[in-house]
């Protein structure tokens, strides 16, 4: 089981990945089941470090075969008040939730609830208004 950590414990200045994911609506596999969408916001202090992670989420989605689909383009913007700096990416995959285990891969990754697809306030304004 996940260990969900509540956002207000986390410095905004560290390193840091923040996630969550639900139902996507918009691809579905061969047997019309649904994908689901993960979102990810990938903070730490350097470039190459955020593109590792992002590297190293990709493989954790693709591990089944399931066929991952990058939404949208890349977001990144800087922290605040630092060199801090966050990419923000989102997947389509068919992934057991439960075998994710991102403490074990060696990722600090938050589940954020409030992280997700907003109808009123758009998921980059979301982060921005978090982060700068």
């Amino acid at each position: 089981m996940l260990k969900v950590v509540k956002i207000k414990e986390m410095p905004k200045k560290s390193k840091h990945t923040l996630w969550n994911c639900g139902e996507s609506g918009d691809n579905f596999d061969s047997r019309d089941r649904p994908f689901t969408r993960f979102y990810f916001a990938i903070v730490d202090n350097r470039s190459a470090y955020r593109e590792l992670t992002r590297s190293r989420l990709f493989n954790i989605l693709s591990e089944q075969n399931s066929g991952v689909i990058q939404i949208g383009r890349d977001v990144e913007f800087s922290v605040k008040g630092s060199e801090w700096g966050l990419l923000f990416v989102v997947y389509d995959a068919m992934r057991n939730l439960q075998d994710l285990k991102f403490a074990d891969r060696r990722i600090n990754a938050k589940q954020d609830f409030n992280f997700k697809e907003k109808k009123v306030i758009e998921i980059e304004d979301y982060l921005r208004t978090r982060y700068e």
